[in-house]
């Protein structure tokens, strides 16, 4: 198994904030691989079967992880099911195996110990995208419409025994725990939302794999560090070669030329290959720049002839440039929208590249930065509440990235500066601060709609 490091939790079983709830059947010996061992392409292949299930867009919302793979040990999935059911039969809190409540778990990895950390409860009535977005009605449009995952839901933040919620498998004890955040020994940063009492997985150690269990799908587990680009690639170039002797000339005629070339440099016995093509396909466009620059010099796919890394790496190439042409044209988009709010070009352009992600550019996101750094594109309301103080772009970044909005970062900027307060401790308490603002707005709508409505 990698060795993932690690935790101050390792010896998390003799906490005193966790009780016991049940001991399931021993598990086979592999278990602990077969959760773990994933990083390897060896280890891969002995615990998964390398074909993606496809999710309905009505439980896409309620699965976690990404790539949901199904597990190739039998064993390995009637035990995991066993965890799943244990927790509903003997929690002394209610439970129950619904996608609304319990249906996923989190594989840790300590170095030590294995844990399988489970939410249930985990979309109550409040549940939304953001902590302070208002409360939607459970099937409201913003929330899914029909794909809401609230709906059917009997829970709710409110609730005396809602912070009852996470469960902690240990592998080492093989016991499942509940974990009891309202105790006086509970260290508090274990929680990542204080409003849903949410566990946070991380801070037990390396998160490896989610593990999803629904009604009709069984086990399906998403690994978080499954394969290395490349060998995805040539484990969807080896199905492309196992469907492409018998393709028609019809069929091939609709390929692009990269499919077309492929497809005929790979020609053996085989059946149809268009869905092998768009998974080959999907992972290019969806791969990262750093994996497409690395077989675009020379990186091999191994296992298949020179032709047809030559004709990957080519691709791969070309997928680069359109890459960066769309990033130009992008970029160009959201400076136009900067200067014409009365953003110099300048600056304009300085701050998309600073504030830019993977996922591309944003004005939004450098009109925030840009307001708290320079006091003249601070709104009138800003500069009333904060002055015209400048901040360094660095210091401005950071506290952006935590609260988001140019008003809260300059709010927290400002408690920083005049209290000697850490900044995460500054943006944490101005988030706080509007979260409760929110809720208390929330609660006073709720109290007009009632007295409209009697």
């Amino acid at each position: 198994m990698g060795d993932h490091g690690s935790s101050k939790y390792d010896s998390i079983s003799e906490a005193a904030w966790l009780a016991k709830v049940h001991t399931p059947c021993l598990p086979h010996p592999e278990l602990r691989a077969h959760l773990t061992d994933v990083e390897s392409e060896e280890g891969f292949e002995e615990a998964f079967v390398d074909v993606l299930v496809e999710i309905p867009a009505g439980l896409r919302k309620v699965i976690s992880g990404g790539r949901c793979l199904r597990l190739r040990s039998l064993k390995t999935e009637r035990f995991l099911k066993q965890l799943f059911h244990g927790i509903a039969d003997h929690s002394p809190v209610g439970v129950t195996l619904k996608p609304y409540d319990l249906s996923h778990a989190h594989v840790v990895s300590t170095g030590g110990d294995v844990l399988l950390v489970f939410h249930a409860k985990e979309f109550p009535r409040e549940y939304r995208h953001s902590t302070v977005a208002p409360v939607l009605p459970v099937g409201h449009y913003d929330m899914g419409g029909v794909h809401d995952p609230r709906h059917g839901t009997v829970h709710s933040v409110k609730d005396l025994d809602y912070h009852l919620r996470n469960y902690i498998y240990i592998l080492s004890t093989n016991t499942i725990y509940l974990a009891d955040p309202a105790h006086k020994s509970f260290p508090s940063e274990l929680l990542s939302n204080q409003e849903f009492c949410t566990l946070d997985e991380w801070k037990l150690g390396t998160v490896v794999g989610d593990v999803n269990y629904l009604q009709g799908y069984g086990v399906l587990m998403a690994p978080r560090h499954a394969l290395r680009w490349q060998t995805r690639v040539r484990h969807a170039v080896g199905r492309v070669q196992a469907r492409s002797s018998n393709a028609t000339s019809e069929e091939l005629s609709l390929m692009d030329e990269f499919s077309q070339s492929i497809v005929k440099l790979l020609r053996e016995d085989t059946i149809s290959l268009s869905d092998s093509m768009s998974e080959l396909l999907h992972l290019f466009r969806t791969a990262s720049e750093e994996d497409l620059e690395c077989l675009a010099n020379g990186g091999k796919v191994f296992g298949f002839p020179e032709g047809v890394c030559a004709t990957l790496a080519s691709y791969a190439e070309d997928v680069l440039g359109e890459r960066v042409e769309s990033r130009k044209h992008a970029a160009t988009k959201h400076k136009e929208e900067l200067v014409g709010k009365g953003v110099c070009a300048f600056h304009a352009e300085e701050f998309l590249e600073l504030t830019s992600t993977q996922h591309g550019f944003s004005a939004f996101r450098a009109m925030q930065v840009l307001e708290v750094v320079h006091p003249r594109y601070r709104s009138d309301e800003n500069t009333m509440t904060f002055g015209d103080k400048s901040y360094d772009v660095s210091i401005a970044s950071t506290a952006c990235r935590m609260v988001y909005y140019a008003d809260s970062a300059l709010e927290a900027l400002s408690m920083h500066e005049s209290s000697g307060v850490p900044l995460h401790a500054a943006c944490d308490s101005v988030v706080q601060r509007k979260e409760e603002l929110t809720r208390m707005q929330i609660k006073k709508q709720q109290e007009q709609q009632l007295r409209r409505n009697s």
